[in-house]
């Protein structure tokens, strides 16, 4: 059980970019929660803080080919190499809560991926 906010590890998966993603992570991080931030690239407008971490979407050499196959209709592939990832991510973040923002390719990694529990804002 979390007895603190400081505890709570938080695994957000989405578009880095938009405020509506950076917001409530900003009130999070506030608050002193661990967290990581996982996208195809960087786009948070701030200073991460030492409690948060930036992860690519796809692990380090994968992420052209993965892009280049999901940009060409093929999904299977660059989807499961995304959920690898994130499985890895997941095992040694330990987080106790994953919350992806939006229904788009980002959920379908973080659902094969196994997440839980998975928060999904459908937005």
């Amino acid at each position: 059980m979390i007895s603190n906010l400081q505890q709570l590890r938080l695994l957000v998966v989405g578009p880095t970019g938009i405020h509506i993603v950076q917001r409530p992570l900003s009130w999070a991080l506030e608050e002193g929660v661990q967290a990581q931030f996982v996208d195809y690239r960087n786009q948070y407008q701030r200073t991460l803080p030492a409690t948060c971490k930036f992860v690519h979407l796809w692990p380090p050499g994968t992420g052209r080919l993965a892009g280049w196959l999901k940009e060409h209709g093929s999904l299977a592939v660059p989807t499961w190499i995304g959920a690898l990832h994130l499985r890895s991510v997941m095992a040694s973040f330990q987080p106790h809560v994953v919350h992806v923002h939006l229904l788009d390719f980002r959920t379908l990694c973080c659902v094969r991926a196994g997440s839980r529990p998975l928060i999904v804002s459908a937005w």
